[in-house]
């Protein structure tokens, strides 16, 4: 039998991105996530690094437009690497990931949460391609990182929808207004 979560971390990363083709590698330039507990229905924490690019470090001004990440937030800030492993921490942290050290000496993960995503592109596509433009082999992250709730999926099952609706959408139908 499986047990419930008792939290869900909230992520939504942005990339690099120019209009029409993305460059080649797209690459995170900002890491947020919101950490709510699920018996309190509270935000307990938050958590937001922005990213250095390496590859592309000049942002693209329709990136700019799109995001409003600007070239000086990016410059300043860590490597994907660095910012990972800050991100991590704040997981570990929280007691939701073992620390590093202890996870490379075989210390275990416990299923306590399940982050939340609004689509699969940031965990099955963007998260897989920035670790192999950053040399680290998707294997080597914890297993929370390797799946996710894809909320547009409860979200159209409860709300009897098809695709084609989006964050807003959502929010609008639930009565929220839209953060951040």
């Amino acid at each position: 039998m499986s047990r419930p979560f008792d939290h869900i971390v909230v992520l939504d990363f942005e990339s690099t991105c120019k209009e029409g083709t993305p460059p080649d590698p797209q690459e995170i330039i900002e890491l947020p996530s919101v950490l709510v507990s699920l018996k309190d229905r509270t935000v307990v924490d938050a958590f937001e690094t922005f990213v250095r690019p390496v590859h592309h470090p000049r942002l693209d001004p329709f990136c700019t437009e799109l995001t409003s990440i600007r070239q000086d937030q990016v410059d300043g800030a860590p490597a994907f690497l660095d910012a990972y492993a800050l991100h991590r921490a704040w997981l570990a942290g929280h007691g939701l990931v073992p620390p590093a050290e202890a996870a490379s000496a075989g210390g275990g993960e416990a299923d306590r949460f399940v982050f939340v995503t609004c689509g699969d592109w940031d965990l099955s596509t963007m998260l897989p391609a920035q670790c192999a433009a950053s040399q680290l082999p998707v294997t080597e992250l914890p297993r929370v990182y390797r799946r996710w709730c894809n909320i547009k999926k409860p979200f159209g099952a409860a709300f009897q929808r098809d695709k084609g609706f989006g964050m807003p959408t959502m929010l609008e139908s639930l009565g929220l207004q839209l953060e951040g």
